[in-house]
């Protein structure tokens, strides 16, 4: 029973995980259309600027893990 308790534990836990990737993608691709279509910025602006926002929403932490990965993965 315990184990079955920690299993559910684990599963919530990936499943709250994904919501939460599947919201971040929806904002930054909502915050690039609207930047885009309706602001009036340039696409290259506009990506520059949900990139930024990716970076202060957490992604600086996936930012951090390829740098540091990626010299050994380019070998």
């Amino acid at each position: 029973m315990r184990k079955q308790a920690k299993h559910l534990v684990r599963t919530w836990s990936v499943v709250h995980r994904l919501k939460i990737m599947s919201m971040k993608v929806v904002l930054f691709l909502l915050a690039g259309n609207c930047l885009y279509w309706f602001a009036d910025v340039s696409l290259s602006a506009s990506l520059l600027a949900v990139f930024l926002l990716f970076v202060v929403m957490g992604g600086w932490r996936f930012l951090k893990v390829i740098i540091v990965t990626l010299p050994r993965d380019l070998r």
